[in-house]
């Protein structure tokens, strides 16, 4: 390049220098500025400082904010993940010392908030906007008395400038917290609305080997009225703003006789919104879950389960699933997944549950068939547990229903095996749990016994006042050998029974539901065998006695039995019974009184034909189920050899001829006792006729 080039090159107008010099001389300028700004910052003395932060922090919570001891700046480097101006832009790091946030007017505590030493980032572009924006605030030593009354009214809900319509605010200026730092200190609170006490105190974690938890917490109060205690270990920092920033929870804490211990994490800890981590459950009874965690469970026995807890928790949007979980309830196993999805009507719970050995003692409580002494073991309400009448013998525990329309669930539970003794199993239990809007519907509900079936519907609405039940029961093909495996008079006996009920009713617990029944009820059983030895093993205490009655203490063959009821407002009348046995036939007329628990029974036994052995006269079974007595009329001669038999059996019990297996030999043998009765109702009247009819099909 030759010089005049390079000359011309160099040459820079005359304005351009000057616009050069003015830049220069701003940026200088700027810059002394800055120095000077950060200069006087750091030599201040910021407690001048104090009321100006103190009264913005008021203006921005509504309430009194005071620091009452030393305050002092230093600058941290912004975070690396900022953009724009802010990243350029060091954040103020104030340390103040005795800081004072004032209660409630109505509060009982001095104050709602005091930390004996408070570090924090503050954010200085958002100031511009009237925003007091903390990156993060440490407290040392704070202690917190949170307050909430019946009413609902707390003082940890904060009045922002423009709420509730004040067009007359002092200020506009706002609160963020986007990170809050603990390391020792305690917390109260006393909620009447929950009615729950609580003092929890924390202190920090210096081993490192225990990372990523930063605090240890105890906890002692009231839950409810029941003693509550615990103990564990948290994440040290709470992020306020990152919902997504796993904070780390490891625990257990003791409600009366309940446990909850938890090991995971949640996500934004302040409003719960999100949970990932291991739950194990166990206490006396689930339904003291429904309070602690929102879902409504059954009445129990002894439980425990445990299994992973996770999803979103919102009680209108949130869904969580108790996810593969195992366990036992009293000695019954119990496993399976249940899904808690939040609605805006009613929440849902769903899920499916299997148990490989449940035992019948356990499944007392959820029928109300369970003692006072078991349920006084399980913490159940004195007046369920008290509920029992003296003399009466049905279960008269009324159903916990007042929670039903608080959740709708929709629930399947498989049994392999239920267990009553080892001499009696039940297999292959299977129902399908539909509650909603207050309606129970378990349909099916289906179990094998002996061989056999047992198949239901059952309905039960809580919606009326008292309750409203429908039932509808068939059994099928059950042996009368493996129901009684133990009594070795019974193997030789190929028997089967059969039968159907239909009821409707309304009631409270099971004693007053089968006092109000309507409907009707049918069974037929095919040979068999009868003793005093087998119904004294069966239970069967009053059979026992009509049977040494009727046919002395011996084995008595049996050809077929047949019984056909109806049932008004709880009373079971025998609309016909037929036992045709070896020797004769047994025919019975009479009410049983569901209401009362009265039987009122007289069974009249026909001699087949003359023989050593003669029938006594009609048997009368009366009194009460607690205590009934069976009675002979000696001036009635029961004895009529070779006579027909004139019974009220109606033809319908025909209808559960399929509902047993027959051989062909067997068959003609019930469908004859069932003929017979046909052929006898036909000489009453009209209506026999149909009835004779009805039996011939």
């Amino acid at each position: 390049m030759n010089p005049s080039t390079k000359a011309a090159a160099l040459h820079v107008p005359r304005a351009g220098r000057t616009a050069l010099r003015v830049t220069a001389w701003f940026l200088l300028g700027l810059l002394v500025m800055l120095t000077a700004l950060v200069i006087i910052a750091l030599t201040f003395d910021w407690n001048r400082a104090r009321g100006w932060i103190g009264e913005r922090a008021s203006e921005a919570i509504g309430r009194t904010v005071e620091i009452r001891g030393d305050l002092r700046l230093s600058f941290h480097r912004p975070e690396a993940e900022q953009t724009g101006w802010a990243r350029w832009v060091p954040l103020p790091r104030l340390h103040a010392q005795d800081v004072y946030v004032a209660n409630t007017m109505w509060g009982t505590a001095p104050q709602f908030a005091h930390a004996g030493s408070l570090h924090f980032l503050l954010r200085p572009l958002p100031l511009l906007r009237k925003e007091l924006v903390f990156a993060v605030i440490a407290l040392d030593d704070p202690a917190v008395s949170l307050q909430r009354l019946r009413d609902g009214d707390n003082n940890w809900s904060f009045r922002t400038a423009g709420d509730d319509g004040d067009e007359d605010a002092p200020s506009r200026w706002t609160l963020k917290v986007e990170k809050v730092v603990l390391m020792r200190g305690k917390l109260e609170l006393d909620d009447a609305r929950q009615d729950v006490q609580l003092a929890l105190n924390f202190g920090s974690i210096d081993d490192p080997s225990q990372q990523p938890y930063g605090l240890a917490f105890d906890v002692k109060g009231r839950y409810h009225g029941a003693p509550l205690q615990g103990k564990g270990r948290t994440g040290a920092v709470l992020a306020l703003q990152d919902r997504d920033e796993p904070f780390p929870v490891e625990g257990r804490v003791d409600v009366g006789k309940t446990s909850i211990a938890v090991d995971g994490t949640l996500a934004d800890p302040i409003n719960l919104t999100a949970v990932d981590m291991n739950l194990k459950l166990a206490g006396a009874n689930m339904a003291h879950l429904y309070p602690l965690l929102g879902v409504n469970l059954p009445d129990t026995s002894a439980f425990r389960t445990e299994g992973r807890l996770h999803g979103t928790i919102d009680r209108k949007r949130g869904a969580v699933t108790y996810e593969g979980f195992t366990g036992r309830v009293g000695n019954s196993d119990l496993g399976g997944t249940l899904r808690y999805e939040g609605g805006p009507v009613r929440p849902l719970l769903k899920g499916e549950l299997r148990s490989k050995l449940l035992r019948f003692d356990d499944l007392a409580p959820l029928i109300g068939a369970d003692s006072a002494a078991s349920q006084a073991k399980r913490d159940a309400p004195p007046a369920a547990a008290t509920a029992r009448k003296r003399g009466k013998v049905l279960p008269t525990e009324p159903f916990e229903v007042d929670r039903w329309d608080k959740m709708d669930a929709d629930v399947k539970f498989t049994g392999e095996r239920i267990l009553r003794d080892e001499d009696l199993p039940i297999d292959n239990l299977f129902t399908h749990v539909v509650l909603r809007d207050g309606v129970l519907n378990l349909a099916p509900l289906n179990f094998g016994v002996a061989g056999g079936t047992v198949a239901s519907n059952i309905t039960l609405d809580s919606r009326q006042k008292p309750i409203a039940a429908k039932l509808d029961t068939r059994l099928r093909r059950v042996q009368i050998k493996r129901l009684f495996p133990a009594v070795e008079s019974m193997q030789g006996s190929f028997g089967q029974l059969g039968g159907q009920i239909t009821m409707e009713a309304q009631g409270n617990s099971v004693a007053s539901l089968l006092g109000s029944a309507d409907g009707e009820a049918r069974v037929l059983v095919t040979e068999g065998s009868f003793s005093k030895f087998l119904l004294e093993a069966a239970g069967l205490n009053v059979a026992n006695v009509v049977l040494t009655r009727l046919f002395g203490d011996r084995q008595v063959q049996m050809n077929c039995l047949a019984g056909d009821f109806g049932i008004d407002k709880g009373v079971v009348d025998t609309r016909g019974f037929l036992l045709d046995t070896e020797e004769a036939f047994v025919t019975m007329d009479g009410t049983v009184d569901m209401k009362s628990e009265r039987f009122n029974l007289v069974l009249r036994p026909e001699q087949k034909s003359l023989r050593i052995f003669s029938l006594r006269a009609p048997l009368y079974v009366r009194g009460s189920f607690e205590d009934p007595a069976v009675s002979i009329n000696a001036g009635v001669v029961a004895l009529r050899a070779g006579s027909a038999v004139a019974l009220g059996l109606v033809a319908p019990v025909a209808a559960i001829l399929p509902l047993v297996d027959l051989s062909e030999e067997q068959e003609m043998s019930c469908r004859d006792v069932i003929r017979r009765v046909g052929q006898a109702a036909s000489a009453a009247g009209p209506a026999g006729h149909s009835v004779k009819a009805q039996a011939e099909r």
